[in-house]
């Protein structure tokens, strides 16, 4: 096989996956927690399967909320790695950028609660 740009284009989309789904769930274990701090979840009788069933936006937010906390990851080690080599002005930047991601979760966590809010009394009034 003389082209080998399809393997090689295969093997860098699983590499990429992976790297992703890794940062995922990394993500999750150490930032999860932190982050309950600074974007609260609100206490309501709701599975969020189920919510995500029945709502589209919710379940667009919840992967955005998702996605969001893997950057905040990405950048810190970003900043690390930059720190860690005498970068600075990138370190600088990436810890910008982890901070931008931060807000940005923030508010999609406010939206996302919103939503629960308005679910729960939707369906106290249903009963």
């Amino acid at each position: 096989m003389e082209n080998w740009t399809a393997i090689i284009s295969v093997i860098l989309l699983v590499a990429m996956y992976e790297i992703g789904f890794i940062l995922n769930k990394t993500s999750a274990v150490l930032l999860n927690k932190p982050l309950r701090k600074i974007w609260p979840h609100e206490k309501y009788s709701i599975s969020v399967s189920q919510l995500e069933t029945e709502n589209a936006k919710f379940k667009s937010l919840n992967t955005e909320l998702h996605v969001t906390r893997s950057h905040i990851l990405m950048y810190i080690i970003s900043s690390i790695t930059a720190f860690f080599v005498k970068k600075w002005i990138w370190g600088i930047i990436f810890i910008v950028f982890a901070f931008i991601f931060l807000f940005a979760g923030k508010r999609t966590n406010y939206f996302m609660n919103k939503i629960k809010k308005d679910y729960n009394s939707n369906n106290k009034q249903d009963n």
